[in-house]
């Protein structure tokens, strides 16, 4: 298991998400951590717009290998939630459902406004295409696992896992 997961989760269950090792933070959007059976995030930004751009492009780095998806289209995205956790997972697995059904893999994900119920975005990438893309992992979906949103010392992080 990671080392920062694990201790992420012993500083969670303590309440204490400002003893958490802050260079991190300060280089990395985002890193995989390991859960059984599935995947995680945990995400850095330096505000709740950066925390969801991070989150959704971490999202499709465990999808797809990002370095051959361009930036040929794109659409807008409102996305509405009782509270900043469920618009985390609700944002999240409508991306999913985008590449699912759709087959539009995100490269970038500009959120214009984010809030404690409301969310907009612009997604660019690209349509999925067989002989171009490198699929490395399918997503069925964001959970509500662990999940956890938390500002600390002037900074945002979350965590989030993917069922796999």
């Amino acid at each position: 298991m990671n080392i920062l997961y694990q201790e992420l989760v012993k500083n969670k269950m303590e309440g204490n998400w400002e003893k958490e090792d802050k260079k991190k933070e300060d280089f990395l959007p985002y890193e995989f951590i390991d859960h059984t059976a599935d995947i995680g995030l945990v995400v850095y930004g330096s505000d709740l717009p950066e925390i969801f751009s991070h989150a959704a492009r971490g999202m499709f780095d465990i999808i797809v290998d990002l370095e051959g998806v361009k930036e040929r289209r794109q659409y807008s995205l409102k996305i509405k939630a009782n509270d900043l956790e469920e618009l985390l997972v609700v944002f999240l697995n409508e991306l999913l459902y985008r590449y699912e059904v759709e087959g539009f893999i995100a490269k970038r994900v500009k959120v214009r406004e984010v809030n404690g119920t409301h969310l907009v975005a612009v997604i660019y990438g690209e349509p999925r295409r067989i002989d171009q893309h490198r699929i490395k992992t399918e997503i069925k979906n964001a959970t509500y696992h662990q999940l956890a949103i938390r500002k600390i010392n002037q900074r945002w992080k979350a965590q989030v896992i993917f069922d796999v």
